[in-house]
């Protein structure tokens, strides 16, 4: 008979035993002596070992706060976050963006111990056995509790464990893995040991494809979101060179738009009224363009809007709904160049990055090659 213990996604089954036999160990049943454990086998725990979504969500929360938190101060800042700022844009491409990457990240997995051995099974690294007589011992690591398996080199036990995300705490772990090993270890359980780190060569390429996976999708996201927000500046500027005005328009406000670590975003709300077309009545505009940052008070464009109480804009005449800043006429420089310029900058930053991630994938496919060379 067999009793189950469902912990949200977590499920842990256990021989039934007496009230007496258990407690609570962190939201987990567990018999009171580790000694017994091995007795009350098997134990079945399933559950998605990736990074949870619980993380993802209260990550996702928190950078969305750090955007909108002058609304806790201003309620009239509510209309300045959602419609004035970038704070919007952000908050939904988070909203796109997490739930992407928790299915890049999520690996569902299931852990069973029984009288034959452990058996691991993740949708990412595959479905393991370790049978009792040929596991030596247990050591934990960051990622998981690493099983020691005789015969078995370092460089291969690296890839021999049981990941962290199952919730069984390292030393609960160890103290089950090694009750395990002295009932059960003398005697051959029938079934044999397959392992990853068996095949060395084919785990460091699962490392490889892994890494090159997940680092590639979130590289390539951050580009494709960089080439679209540039270009869209560019066509913008163009668009306004072309049929663009220049004017004087009057500053009704300056306000704080969104928040991020290094402080605040300062947007000024300014009126306008273009020149109508022959027949048409004047009508004032009304635009919102970022102006500084909250750490530069003393930038010389915001303290000539502040001062004066204009700033020069520049509208498409066609459109005067669009507009934005001109000072120092920057309309002139041309769009394509500049947009050129920002992505050889942004592009540098994620270049290094994908160095980096270069410096972290080569070695392993270098070692999976050689471990390949060596077994042949």
């Amino acid at each position: 008979m067999f009793r189950v213990y469902r912990v949200g996604p977590v499920q842990i089954q256990m021989r039934a035993r007496t009230v007496e036999q258990q407690h609570t160990f962190g939201r987990r049943e567990i018999s009171d002596d580790s000694a017994t454990l091995a007795t009350g086998l098997p134990i079945r725990i399933e559950k998605d070992v990736g990074i949870g979504a619980s993380t993802f969500l209260w990550g996702g929360l928190i950078l969305i706060a750090q955007s909108f938190w002058p609304i806790l101060f201003d309620r009239a800042a509510t209309v300045d976050i959602l419609f004035h700022s970038g704070g919007t844009i952000f908050g939904l491409a988070l909203l796109v963006l997490l739930p992407v990457i928790y299915l890049l990240t999520r690996n569902p997995g299931e852990l069973e111990i029984t009288s034959q051995g452990i058996r691991v099974t993740t949708a990412k690294s595959g479905r393991w056995f370790y049978a009792w007589s040929d596991i030596e011992g247990a050591e934990a690591t960051s990622k998981g509790t690493k099983l020691l398996l005789k015969g078995r080199s370092d460089e291969q036990n690296v890839y021999n464990f049981i990941p962290d995300g199952f919730g069984i705490e390292s030393a609960e772990l160890d103290s089950i893995i090694t009750d395990g090993v002295k009932k059960f270890g003398a005697k051959s359980s029938g079934q044999r040991t397959v392992a990853p780190g068996d095949d060395l060569s084919s785990a460091l390429m699962r490392s490889a494809k892994t890494l090159l996976r997940f680092y590639g999708a979130m590289l390539g996201a951050a580009l494709i979101a960089l080439l679209v927000w540039q270009g869209w500046n560019c066509m913008r500027s163009l668009e306004l060179q072309k049929n663009g005005r220049t004017i004087n328009a009057t500053v009704i406000r300056t306000y704080t738009s969104s928040c991020s670590k290094r402080g605040c975003s300062i947007g000024v709300e300014y009126a306008f009224t273009p020149e109508p077309a022959p027949g048409r009545p004047r009508t004032e505009y009304r635009g919102y363009q970022y102006i500084a940052g909250s750490r530069s008070l003393n930038d010389p464009d915001l303290v000539y809007a502040r001062t004066y109480g204009i700033v020069p804009i520049i509208y498409d005449v066609r459109k005067p709904t669009t507009s934005i800043l001109n000072f120092h006429n920057q309309i002139a420089r041309d769009p394509v160049a500049f947009m050129f310029e920002s992505l050889a900058i942004f592009g540098g930053i994620l270049a290094i990055v994908a160095v980096l991630f270069l410096a972290t994938l080569i070695p392993i496919v270098l070692q999976a090659r050689k471990a390949a060379a060596d077994s042949a």
